[in-house]
Parts: structure tokens; sequence; C-alpha cells
């Protein structure tokens, strides 16, 4: 039997188990196969999509009334295709992103679309990259926390491209700047 230790909320707000790590179990051949429910029980995988990054969008959205990130979800566009797309430059050119005219939007699709299909390994390695941004930046980690983050994404980075892609991010998804910031503390009990 396996009894994982669950960490419920980890420095990038995510959840996580350790000892085994049963939530994020390697794709390698021949690991998934150990596991095997016990008779009369079933093993179940689930998998929802996006949706630390769809609670994040929204909760952006309220409070600050706007979400790039948002934007993209409702309009069925791969955030983190999107993110590495913004990193191998391919929107360079277009206007600013935006979900009102569609002809900015229909070129965003189409260069992202474009960027997938004729650099599959590195559309496949950008996106890879993302999701580390995407997952880690959110959290709070900085840029030397990042670099460490990534390796679990299979990224190698040094803190100076650290740096560089968590300054990218944040103009990526301008509402990160301001999720980012400490909440103003609003209870008397600590004012003079």
């Amino acid at each position: 039997y396996i009894h994982p230790r669950p960490c419920p909320i980890v420095a990038t707000g995510r959840t996580s188990m350790s000892a085994p790590n049963s939530q994020n179990v390697s794709k390698e051949p021949g690991i998934r196969e150990q596991y095997m429910a016990p008779y009369g029980y079933v093993l179940c995988s689930c998998d929802y999509n996006q949706q630390e990054l769809i609670a994040l969008a929204q909760a952006c959205y309220k409070r600050f009334g706007f979400s790039r990130l948002r934007d993209l979800i409702n309009h069925d566009i791969d955030t983190h295709g999107y993110m590495g797309a913004t990193i191998a430059g391919v929107f360079e050119g277009l206007p600013d992103f935006t979900t009102v005219d569609e002809g900015v939007l229909a070129s965003y699709k189409e260069r992202l679309a474009n960027f997938k299909s004729t650099q599959p390994a590195k559309y496949k390695e950008l996106r890879q990259l993302s999701k580390a941004l995407n997952f880690g930046y959110p959290g709070g980690l900085g840029a030397t926390r990042f670099i460490t983050y990534a390796k679990g994404y299979g990224v190698d980075i040094g803190e100076k491209e650290s740096q560089k892609l968590k300054a990218l991010w944040l103009s990526t998804f301008p509402e990160m700047t301001l999720h980012l910031q400490p909440e103003p503390m609003n209870d008397s009990r600590f004012v003079d």
C-alpha cells in the first residue's frame, strides 16, 4: 500500500504529495504500471485542464476587473502555448493582444497555430518552460527559487534568464503585477 504525505499548499499555491509523489507519477515506462488497486477498488486519475490557472484568472478578474489569462482561456487559447510563443517572439509586429478586435484575436491565434505546426519541437520545449512560469510565478517565486522549481519541469536555466523570463511573464499577464502585491490590511486593530 502507498501512503503518501499530502502538502495542501506549497510556496507556489499548488498542492503536492511526497513519499512518494503520487500526485505527479513519472511517465517513464514501468512506473505507472506499478500502481494497482486492491481487489474491489479502482484507481482513478483526474486532470482538470488548467484548473489552477482558471481559478487564478477568475480571481484576478474579480479583484482587478481585467485578466489577460482569463481572456486567453475564454477564447480557447492554450495559455502555455501562448506564453511559449511570446518567449519565441512569434507575436512581434502584431498590435497589443485584445479580444475586442476580432482581427487582432484571429492574428494571434493564427500565429500560434503556425508556430505549433511549423516548429513543433521548439513549441513543445517553450510550452514546457511556460508551464513552469505559469504555475511557479503566481505563487510568488523569485528568480533564484524559480531555477530550482523549473528543474521539476525538466527546464535548466540560469538566474539572468530567470529574471528576464519573470519580467516577460509579468508583461504578458499584466494582472499578475497586481496579484503579487501584498493585500493592504484594513483591520482597525493595526491602525495607530
